[in-house]
Order: structure tokens, then C-alpha cells, then sequence
């Protein structure tokens, strides 16, 4: 078993919705997204963190794929 855990800071995650605003599949997006968290430029800065956990499951755990 693998749990994931995917952090990000407030100008990434803002940069992130404003570039995939449209969340289904049939709207098309003509305009191009500005999004800057830069005062006075353009750009993105962000931070973000991927942490991960392993753990083995028993072999008699009842759900393991076979």
C-alpha cells in the first residue's frame, strides 16, 4: 500500500486553476490564462512537496489482488 500526499503553496495552486479553469470535457478555453504571483512581472513563483508512505500488507490480507 502506498499513500501519497502532494502539497503545493497558495500561488501554485492559483496558477494551477487558473490555467485548467474548465473542469469538463466539452467547454473550450479561447483566451490565454494570465496568472502572476510576480508584482510587477510575469511568471509563477511556487513551492510544492511530494511525500509518500510505504507500508506491506500481509499475504493473508483478504482484499490483496491475486
Amino acid at each position: 500500500m502506498v499513500l501519497r500526499v502532494f502539497q503545493c503553496e497558495q500561488g501554485l495552486y492559483d496558477y494551477f486553476n487558473t490555467v485548467n479553469g474548465f473542469s469538463d470535457r466539452v467547454s473550450i478555453r479561447v483566451d490565454q490564462p494570465d496568472y502572476t504571483d510576480i508584482k510587477g512581472g510575469m511568471g509563477v513563483f511556487g513551492a510544492y512537496t511530494l511525500d509518500s508512505l510505504s507500508h506491506n500488507l500481509p499475504d493473508d490480507f483478504t482484499l490483496n489482488a491475486r
